[in-house]
């Protein structure tokens, strides 16, 4: 049986190991665009490696067969261009292949993550030709701010699913059917899901659920910088889990880029938006991003401790371990080395670390200073707490309840870590209590705008970066999050009524710092 998911280890098959050579079809390790001959029968050889590293979950970019062919510039090998969604593509195995990597995945309690793709296929593939009425004939997306052309039409020319015609309902619900039955993975990542019904999918996951042999987990891959987004998504549709976009961007953006930190506090803030248990997949890079390495440089180690200090499962990705680097597309999805280096042992320790302490884990999040340059916060749970200070954030001041805190050494990564548990007689039940009453709590502001201003941000009392919803004009009282923290930006509007936003960085109220009633001056 599989380990419940507390991480993930995301491998693009085609750039991870040549395990079979047999199934090998022009392939060229020299050339990017090329295919370099990873299969399945490469991953089954390589489990140990990535057992090492204390993973639970093995994520697979698609597995099904595909378009194997070009279009134009751009390269096949990703997986994401269906041909048949309950087939194995021959160039990485069969379907016995695959079973055998579950079964050997099962030996070690790890779990499985499978690709699946709904809301597209490759071009020119076998539905195209044989179902062409099942596609939406609506062109390109032009506006990705329009939620209705988003969903309706083809993300860069892939053919676009009529999720509301029931035939193409039931074809893609056997889809998922078969790889439940067939396979029993841990659970299933959802491709695109912005593009998507939001009822079809609701459908789909529920019917999927009840057709596994065993409970599934379902994964949505929203692709966006706004948790208030993500989170409508979830409730929408009944993913259990979502790749958590606001929370990479917040990361790489301040600790790596000289943002600021207040940024991360802002977007974990919104956690409460989400449905009850929902749970993040968190991560600094993946398949469709520049690598970690690249962006964060130096402060890598930094942001690996920052994102196993907080909340949600950390997925990494093939080669992080390893200091692979490179910015967009091809560059970013280079060949696997497999070498135990510094990092790789580092990423092992912290994640060997999240297992050893239960706070890491499932304890709740209470913000204790928020500044441009410093944060600290606290992981609490009623037994243990471990307090963490990023940048020039003071040290905490400990609730009367704790015992001495014993320090948790992250060398070179400039983030101090304490363990802190009750003293002796008692514990942190009335710390949690109160985390999370304040997660369920507002405090009333008022904010001075200008007589012609209005305030959007992170925050739905602020409009959730909707400038159609924006506070103002003028002085307003809004309801924030208590305990919480809030970005914001002023903009006024034209004749026309389009928003113009403020310049000017974001300010970010943190709201503990605020009496009930009391005035905030926003803008500059």
């Amino acid at each position: 049986m599989a380990a419940p998911m507390d991480s993930v280890y995301l491998i693009m098959v085609d750039r991870f190991a040549n395990g079979n050579a047999a199934n090998d079809t022009a392939v060229d390790p020299n050339e990017a665009t090329a295919w370099h001959g990873g299969d399945i029968q490469g991953i089954r050889d390589r489990l140990d490696f990535i057992e090492g590293l204390g993973i639970s979950t093995v994520w697979l970019t698609p597995i099904t067969r595909m378009r194997t062919d070009p279009i134009d510039i751009h390269p096949a090998w990703h997986g994401y261009w269906v041909a048949d969604g309950r087939a194995v593509e021959g160039r990485f195995g069969t379907l016995k292949d695959l079973q055998g990597l579950q079964s050997d995945l099962d030996n070690r309690g790890m779990g499985l993550m499978l690709d699946i793709v709904l809301n597209h296929v490759g071009p020119d593939t076998p539905l195209t030709q044989a179902r062409p009425e099942w596609f939406r004939t609506n062109g390109d997306v032009i506006d990705w701010t329009d939620d209705t052309q988003r969903r309706t039409h083809d993300v860069h020319g892939l053919p676009d699913f009529d999720h509301s015609l029931p035939e193409v309902a039931e074809h893609l619900t056997k889809d998922g059917v078969h790889w439940a039955k067939k396979i029993g993975p841990t659970a299933m990542r959802i491709d695109a899901v912005r593009h998507i019904d939001a009822p079809f999918l609701k459908q789909w996951i529920a019917s999927v659920q009840s057709a596994s042999p065993a409970p599934l987990l379902f994964a949505g891959e929203v692709f966006d910088g706004n948790p208030i987004i993500i989170a409508n998504e979830a409730k929408a549709t009944g993913l259990t889990h979502s790749f958590d976009f606001p929370l990479h961007y917040a990361i790489t953006e301040s600790l790596c880029e000289g943002g600021d930190l207040r940024k991360i506090p802002a977007v974990l803030t919104q956690d409460r938006r989400y449905p009850a248990n929902h749970q993040w997949i968190t991560f600094l890079d993946n398949h469709d991003t520049a690598r970690v390495a690249t962006v964060c440089g130096t402060q890598t180690k930094a942001a690996l401790s920052l994102l196993m200090s907080l909340r949600g499962v950390p997925s990494i990705s093939w080669g992080t371990g390893q200091g692979m680097t490179g910015k967009t597309g091809d560059e970013s999805r280079g060949d696997m080395r497999f070498e135990r280096t510094e990092l790789h042992q580092f990423i092992a320790d912290r994640i060997d670390e999240r297992r050893s302490f239960e706070s890491l884990t499932q304890g709740e999040t209470d913000w204790l200073k928020a500044t441009d340059t410093g944060l600290s916060f606290a992981r609490v749970t009623p037994n243990e707490a471990i307090i963490v200070s990023v940048g020039d954030a003071p040290k905490p001041t400990l609730p009367t309840e704790a015992g001495a805190p014993m320090w948790l050494a992250l060398d070179d990564t400039g983030i101090q870590r304490w363990l802190v548990t009750p003293a002796l007689g008692s514990d942190f039940s009335d710390w949690v209590a109160r985390i999370q009453a304040e997660s369920q709590s507002t405090t009333n502001l008022t904010l001075v705008i200008g007589a012609s201003a209005f305030a959007a941000g992170s925050d739905p009392a602020v409009g959730g970066w909707d400038p159609s919803q924006a506070a103002g004009p003028g002085p307003v009282t809004v309801a924030l999050p208590t305990g919480g923290v809030v970005a914001l930006k002023t903009l006024k509007q034209n004749e026309d009524g389009r928003p113009v936003w403020s310049a000017h960085p974001d300010h970010f109220v943190v709201v503990e710092e605020f009496a009930e009633g009391e005035k905030v001056t926003v803008g500059h």
